[in-house]
């Protein structure tokens, strides 16, 4: 039993609480694993369960309907629990991330789609708008003809359905809540005759301008979802302790499950010497607790030795 399990139903503390994590993380590129990471450690922190348990539970139930309606041509999802929260005339994915008292300041804090495949241990974090960004490719070549689809969420269907009408009205009511005047994704021409140099020189000019202007627009998405990571003074990458956090994690849910320090430390260092494997263990539920915090605080991993 959860040792402060006040915020949460039991389905969602069962979901929350299992010391394992997404099959084949090891195999993500670092960016996703650190972003993996960083929401897990998110999922335990108490406050956040207070303020967003409620619409984890919303979320999980909106995508396994969005799931039926992708299985079924027929299929109209069934949102009415969502009723509530819609009530302020926003669009979903703003409701689901409300927090429970209200405060706006606290509303990016997660991806409601992340979090659903972290929960229930999928290695899908790369199929959908809302998923995680793991692609090389962040330059590509685009034909003309493709940009209008590629620009707009379109449905295109010969005859009507009541499926058809319903995704449209949630993509239209989408573009008119969404804030965003520059796009995510922009086209350039290129004369490709041209300098190799001079189309680079005035490629990063233009690239700069526009991230200037994208991001005075959505500071929060320059983060490592995108593939934004911290780097050191000389300009190389940050090296993470992945396997560590991933020890971290498992120590602090087992314990939150009930058990002994001295019964995790059989478990996990069986050959330690009588006294410094519950040691260890002590010191990797101090790194969790910090690191929990640090990821409610939007500062992760920071500061947790």
């Amino acid at each position: 039993m959860n040792r402060e399990q006040k915020h949460i139903s039991n389905k969602l503390y069962k979901l929350i609480y299992q010391p394992d994590l997404v099959p084949n993380w090891k195999e993500f590129p670092v960016n996703v694993k650190l972003y993996m990471f960083q929401n897990y450690f998110l999922l335990l922190n108490k406050e956040f369960q207070k303020q967003f348990g409620k619409n984890i539970e919303w979320s999980i139930k909106y995508y396994e309907e969005l799931f039926k309606c992708v299985d079924s041509d027929d299929y109209v999802p069934d949102i009415s629990f969502l009723s509530d929260a819609l009530s302020d005339n926003k669009c979903t994915c703003e409701a689901m991330m409300m927090p429970q008292n209200k405060d706006e300041s606290i509303v990016i804090k997660f991806d409601p789609l992340t979090l659903y495949d972290l929960l229930e241990r999928k290695a899908r974090y790369n199929w959908c708008a809302g998923g995680i960004e793991a692609e090389d490719d962040a330059v590509y070549r685009q034909d003309i003809v493709d940009v209008g689809l590629k620009s707009h969420y379109l449905i295109n269907s010969g005859s009507k359905n009541k499926k058809t009408d319903y995704v449209n009205e949630l993509f239209e009511k989408y573009r008119k809540n969404r804030k965003k005047e520059l796009p995510g994704i922009i086209y350039l021409a290129v004369k490709i005759y041209k300098p190799k140099e001079q189309l680079i020189e005035q490629f990063a000019s233009l690239v700069s301008k526009y991230q200037d202007e994208y991001f005075k627009l959505h500071p929060e998405d320059k983060n490592i979802k995108f593939g934004h990571l911290e780097r050191k003074v000389d300009g190389r990458s940050k090296s993470y302790p992945f396997d560590e956090w991933e020890r971290y994690f498992k120590v602090y849910v087992m314990f939150e499950l009930g058990k002994k320090q001295r019964e995790i430390a059989e478990q996990l260092f069986p050959q330690a010497a009588v006294g410094s494997g519950e040691s260890k263990i002590s010191q990797d539920l101090r790194k969790a607790r910090k690191l929990i915090k640090n990821a409610w605080e939007g500062d992760f991993p920071g500061k947790y030795y």
